[in-house]
C-alpha cells in the first residue's frame, strides 16, 4: 500500500476519532502543550521517506499522522471553542506535609499524573512536602507504613481528561535525605526535573509520553538504578564524575550525546573502571523519536 493512503487514512480516521470523542464530552485538549512537540511530524513523515522496509514506512508514516491529528483538534480548539463553557480556569493550590516519624530506612514516592511540570528541587526534614498548582484536578497522598519503610503515594483525582485552553499544573517536590528513596514517576506530556543529587537513591523509575525530562543522580549509595521509558521526549541526565556508570540505551531514531562513556556493545556504554568503581549506577533508556544527552559532573 502507497505510504501516502496510509498517512491521510490514518490522519482522517484519528481525527475524526479524537473530535467525535471531543463531542462526547471525553476529551479536551491543550493547544500549546501540544504544539510543543510539532516537529515529531517531520521527523516521522521523514522517516517514513528514508527506511527501506516498507512495513517499516508505514508505521513511521501512522504515528505521524496521529501526531499531526493530536495538532489539528488542539487547533480547532484553539480557534474555534477558546471559551468552553466547562471549563473552570480556577488554580487550585494545595499543600501537602508528611512527618518523619520514627526510624525510617527506606521510603517509596509514586507519583501518578498526566500533563504538567514534576520537580524534585530539594530536600526537607520532613519526609515528604510538595507544593501542587492545578487548573483541571487536585491531588490525593496516601501513606503506607511498616516498619523502618515508608510509602507514599501521590495521584490526581479529575484531571484525567485532556483540557482546552492554557492548563497550569505544577508540582514541587522535597524529600527527606535520610532513608533510600525508590522513586516511580508515571506521566504524560510532561517537563519532569528531579535533582536526586543530595539523596540516597536506590531506583528511579520514570515512564511517560512526550516529555522533557531532566535527571541529576548524587553518589550517596553504593549500588543505584535508572530505568527511563519514553516515548519522543527530551531525556538529559547527570552523573556524577566519581560514580561508575553503565547505560544501555534503547532509542534507534534518537539524536544521543553521550560524555564521559565508552560504548562496549551495541546500545551499551561504561564509564572508565566500572566494575571496580566503590559506588556504581545502572541505566537502562528506552525511547522512541527523542534526544538524549548524557554527561558528568
Amino acid at each position: 500500500m502507497n505510504t501516502g493512503k496510509i498517512f491521510w487514512g490514518v490522519l482522517f480516521i484519528v481525527a475524526g476519532a479524537l473530535l467525535l470523542t471531543d463531542r462526547l464530552g471525553l476529551l479536551l485538549i491543550d493547544f500549546s502543550t501540544a504544539w510543543r512537540f510539532w516537529p515529531l511530524v517531520l521527523v516521522l513523515w521523514g522517516a517514513s521517506l528514508l527506511v527501506p522496509s516498507p512495513k517499516a514506512r508505514w508505521v513511521a508514516a501512522g504515528f505521524g499522522a496521529v501526531a499531526l491529528a493530536i495538532l489539528v483538534v488542539a487547533f480547532v480548539h484553539m480557534i474555534w471553542e477558546p471559551d468552553f463553557a466547562g471549563w473552570d480556569s480556577t488554580v487550585t493550590r494545595q499543600e501537602f506535609v508528611e512527618k518523619f516519624e520514627g526510624p525510617v530506612d527506606r521510603a517509596a514516592l509514586r507519583l501518578d499524573a498526566g500533563v504538567g511540570s514534576f520537580i524534585i528541587d530539594d530536600t526537607t526534614d520532613h519526609l515528604f512536602t510538595a507544593t501542587a498548582r492545578s487548573s483541571f484536578g487536585e491531588y490525593e497522598i496516601r501513606r503506607e507504613s511498616r516498619e523502618g519503610e515508608e510509602t507514599i503515594s501521590m495521584e490526581m483525582i479529575g484531571g484525567r481528561r485532556l483540557r482546552i485552553g492554557r492548563i497550569q499544573n505544577y508540582v514541587t517536590m522535597r524529600l527527606s535525605p535520610e532513608p533510600a528513596w525508590e522513586i516511580d514517576i508515571d506521566a504524560g506530556a510532561a517537563k519532569i526535573d528531579l535533582d536526586l543529587s543530595p539523596l540516597k537513591v536506590r531506583t528511579v523509575l520514570v515512564n511517560s509520553g512526550a516529555s522533557s525530562i531532566t535527571l541529576r543522580m548524587g553518589s550517596r549509595l553504593e549500588h543505584s538504578k535508572v530505568m527511563v521509558d519514553a516515548g519522543a521526549s527530551s531525556i538529559r541526565l547527570e552523573i556524577p564524575e566519581e560514580v561508575g556508570c553503565s547505560l544501555f540505551v534503547d532509542a534507534p531514531l534518537s539524536s544521543k550525546r553521550i560524555s564521559g562513556f565508552t560504548k562496549t556493545g551495541e546500545g551499551l556504554y561504561e564509564t572508565e573502571g566500572y566494575w571496580t568503581a566503590e559506588r556504581r549506577i545502572e541505566v537502562t533508556i528506552d525511547a522512541g523519536v527523542s534526544s538524549l544527552r548524557v554527561t558528568r559532573y
